[in-house]
């Protein structure tokens, strides 16, 4: 649809918002229906005290 209005699909999605009001789920259940890939990242996983240091688990 987005094609046909000259406009280019997003390239991924954020999703914010409290613990627990279904972020996850909803992330979910969006890619397996559109039947596209789904990465999810926990902030205290990629972060890291030093400069640069973020990038290398990722």
């Amino acid at each position: 649809m987005l094609p046909k209005l000259g406009l280019e699909p997003p390239r991924g999605v954020l999703f914010v918002g409290p613990p627990g009001t279904g972020k996850t789920l909803t992330a979910r259940a969006f890619a397996e229906e559109l039947g596209v890939s789904y990465i999810a990242i926990v902030g205290p996983e990629v972060m890291g005290k030093y400069y640069g240091e973020n990038e290398l688990p990722i």
